[in-house]
């Protein structure tokens, strides 16, 4: 330390200079810093979803989760593979070391689960990986006075998700809540043993009369035009009226769907429930993407929700949207206090040196040291991709207070060895010398 502080006494215009620089890099550096509610953790677990629709936990256990496991074992730098089976599915937890790149490892274990042969029924391994700040960045409440919940429900996915959807900060919208409408077929068991007719010729019907397949080209001149057989069902008269099969006897005759099976539309609730002020409404999740600013992105998703809202009034829709939660205004309240404790911290240290040392040039060096201070954090936090959030929110403040004290202290020091008569130089190193391990070690 008290090299140092010969140091920058023998070149105090570098030392001008160097804080300049410092000033002006910390203030780039603060415009370039990502916020976010939590720091960015990632847990170094991967975990395979695979279900089996209809199969018990042994069935799943032997022809899913052992197949699994095996071929996730030779992936590199995993410490343990756990499998979990029940019934129809199957969830297998590969963990790895800490400090891993878990998107090559993410790569790694769909290389391997591509090599393995899996029953037919089974759906494709899904691959997750645990994100601590894949919580909702915006939650949304939709009501409408005029439109039922399933029609409120309509009018969300058809306008607010896929515009929201569309933004390159968000990565998913998931709707909660409401009602849709489902269409549904009920056999009737008596009826098809009457007429001969088995649920597998139902199922076999129904696939092949939805359909969309290509079936060749036809050439016209020089233009190949594709051509593509469709066969689409969009209305219950469409499914009553359709052939499943044939009675028995002398004279067959055609048997219609709607001879075996009763066909209807109803309103169906979905998984999920949302409430506001105890009235069922429809909820809007919106989820950012790994490395995106949460204030940018949260301003960018109101501003898209303004502009479909004004659409939409447009349009004489009623609906109300009311926002549950944000995450930026955590941020931005947060960095409001940091900036507003550490002005209060400032201030106060520059008049109590002010009115007890009664020295203008001591009071011009507290109230440059403790921003300046701050302004090398930010580079060092800018450098290293650190986020401001409420971890390092925090400890900013702690240190504002650390070095508002170690300010008073040396200034302290230096002011008495002036009053006892020493030059300016002298003061200065002596002083900051006798007090340089104590401000360090309580630093």
């Amino acid at each position: 330390m008290s090299k140092l502080t010969a140091l920058s006494l023998r070149h105090r215009s570098l030392v001008v200079l160097l804080t300049l620089l410092i000033a002006l890099a910390g203030s780039f550096g603060i415009t370039r810093l990502q916020s976010a509610l939590l720091p960015s953790i990632e847990v170094p677990v991967i975990t395979v979803i695979t279900q089996f629709p209809g199969a018990g936990p042994e069935s799943v256990d032997q022809f899913v989760s052992q197949p699994i496991t095996q071929a996730l074992s030779g992936v590199q730098s995993q410490v343990s593979v756990q499998s979990t089976s029940s019934e129809g599915l199957s969830i297998v937890i590969v963990e790895f070391d800490y400090g891993e790149d878990m998107g090559a490892l993410e790569d790694d274990v769909g290389q391997a689960l591509g090599g393995i042969s899996l029953p037919n029924g089974v759906s494709t391994p899904e691959i997750e990986r645990i994100n601590l700040q894949q919580f909702p960045i915006i939650q949304l409440a939709i009501v409408s006075d005029d439109n039922s919940l399933a029609d409120t429900r309509a009018i969300v996915e058809s306008q607010f998700a896929p515009s929201l959807s569309s933004l390159d900060e968000v990565s998913r919208v998931e709707v909660v809540g409401g009602e849709h409408d489902q269409l549904q077929i009920s056999l009737d068991a008596s009826a098809m043993a009457e007429y001969g007719i088995t649920a597998d010729q139902v199922v076999a019907t129904l696939q092949s009369n939805n359909i969309s397949v290509p079936s060749g080209t036809v050439q016209s001149v020089d233009v190949t035009v594709p051509v593509r057989v469709e066969s689409e069902i969009t209305s219950t008269e469409q499914l009553e009226a359709m052939i499943i099969g044939t009675t028995s006897g002398d004279s067959p005759q055609p048997v219609t769907l709607g001879d075996v099976a009763g066909i209807e539309i109803v309103q169906i609730e979905v998984s999920g429930i949302a409430r506001t002020n105890g009235e069922p409404s429809v909820s809007l999740d919106i989820y950012m993407s790994q490395g995106a600013n949460t204030v940018d992105t949260a301003e960018s998703v109101r501003k898209q929700i303004e502009d479909i809202e004004a659409q939409l009034a447009n349009a004489g829709s009623d609906l109300e949207v009311t926002v549950l939660t944000d995450q930026s205004v955590y941020i931005e309240e947060s960095i409001d206090s940091l900036v507003r404790e550490a002005a209060f911290g400032a201030v106060f240290a520059v008049l109590v040196i002010l009115v007890f040392l009664f020295s203008v040039r001591s009071t011009i060096v507290t109230a440059v040291s403790i921003p300046l201070s701050m302004l090398v954090t930010f580079i060092l936090l800018w450098q290293q991709g650190i986020s401001l959030n409420i971890m390092t929110l925090g400890g900013l403040a702690v240190a504002v207070g650390r070095v508002v004290d170690d300010s008073i202290v040396v200034l302290e020091s230096i002011y008495r060895h002036v009053q006892r008569g020493q030059s300016t130089k002298k003061a200065i190193y002596e002083g900051t010398k006798e007090v340089a391990m104590a401000i360090t070690a309580s630093t």
